[in-house]
């Protein structure tokens, strides 16, 4: 099974999906601590609480489910596409050709490094 832990990104939590296998927890949160630097994804104006955005430089698949498993996006973006969305957390989140995809939780920037199988990232965010 996977552990149970969690990376922290200050209040926002980010969790790997199950189905993804087990990451080094030690490299994802070094990861997740660096991963919020400024110019990595535009900020939306206002974030609200439980806002998803992605912002996308290659076309790529996104899919967004909230904490009752509804999925409140599911799209293939362009690229320069700015989208947001909020779902109620935890947030199930999967990205097809995630290297081109900028995701932001809450405001802030989420590496989707750590959660990367080949090009596809399958995360919960808390």
């Amino acid at each position: 099974t996977a552990p149970s832990a969690a990376s922290r990104i200050g209040r926002r939590t980010v969790s790997p999906d199950p189905a993804c296998g087990t990451p080094n927890w030690a490299q994802q949160a070094q990861a997740q601590s660096s991963a919020a630097t400024p110019g990595d994804a535009p900020a939306p104006a206002t974030a609200k609480p439980n806002q998803v955005a992605f912002s996308v430089t290659t076309a790529s698949w996104v899919e967004v489910r909230d904490a009752n498993g509804t999925i409140v996006l599911s799209s293939t973006l362009q690229p320069g596409a700015q989208t947001s969305v909020e779902a109620a957390p935890p947030a199930r989140v999967v990205i097809g050709n995630a290297t081109g995809v900028q995701l932001q939780w809450q405001g802030a920037a989420v590496d989707l490094a750590p959660f990367r199988r080949g090009n596809v990232a399958r995360l919960t965010l808390e």
